[in-house]
């Protein structure tokens, strides 16, 4: 019975291996500007990129001019992605982001992103080798992408005010990353502390029946 349970916690420890998952904590962008005042309708059919820049870095640039190591996070979880359909997955940004890109899917009544909408973020988004791929397509491309001055909500709400749109070529892309594993370690510890448990009335009891035996052993040897 102990060394089926001894067996058993085997097995699951197995099962259980911890996967370590990557997930985005920030990225840092280079690229050089342009142009930097575009309305939707001046920007081709689909080719807006779901990659949002704040105003601040335009607006301190130059046209021809650099803009190294810009640092996309915007509170917990949110990197500047957007959502055109409201989907928000890595598979989802991935497919967006490969030229000439699928902006038509914007969600919007008017089916167009315009100065002054709310463009829905994509948050939580894990690394994949999908969305590195289509990051590093885009390495030396010109690009448009939308303007944001306003954010609100948070989390899996979170949404960018647009101000503007510019047309920049990326010369660099850094996604920073950051193995998750705690989730999984806590849920290794409760299924280890479960079966640890269990072994050790297991262990308890064969220590009982194993005391009782040497009494009747030792009873027997003295009647005899």
């Amino acid at each position: 019975m102990l060394n089926q349970s001894l067996f058993s916690l085997f097995l699951i420890l197995k099962k259980l291996t911890i996967q370590f998952h990557k997930r985005i904590t920030h990225i840092l962008l280079t690229f050089v500007l342009t142009f930097s005042t575009y309305s939707f309708a001046q920007v081709p059919q689909c080719e807006l990129m779901p990659l949002s820049i704040p105003s601040d870095a335009v607006n301190n640039a130059t046209v021809g001019g650099s803009v190294n190591n810009l640092q996309l996070k915007v509170g917990k979880g949110n990197f500047s992605w957007l959502s055109w359909s409201g989907v928000t997955d890595s598979p989802t940004l991935a497919n967006s982001l490969i030229l000439p890109g699928d902006s038509y899917n914007y969600n919007a009544s008017d089916g167009e992103l315009n100065i002054g909408d709310w463009a829905q973020g994509s948050p939580g988004i894990e690394s994949s080798d999908a969305v590195h791929a289509a990051m590093a397509q885009l390495l030396g491309q010109e690009i448009f992408v939308p303007i944001y001055d306003e954010t609100t909500g948070s989390g899996s709400s979170f949404d960018y005010k647009v101000s503007n749109f510019a047309k920049i070529i990326l010369t660099d892309t850094n996604l920073v990353l950051m193995v998750g594993y705690r989730s999984r370690l806590m849920a290794l510890k409760t299924v280890i502390t479960k079966h640890l448990l269990q072994l050790m009335r297991l262990i308890k009891q064969m220590k009982m029946f194993l005391l009782s035996l040497s009494s009747r052993l030792l009873m027997k040897m003295v009647t005899n």
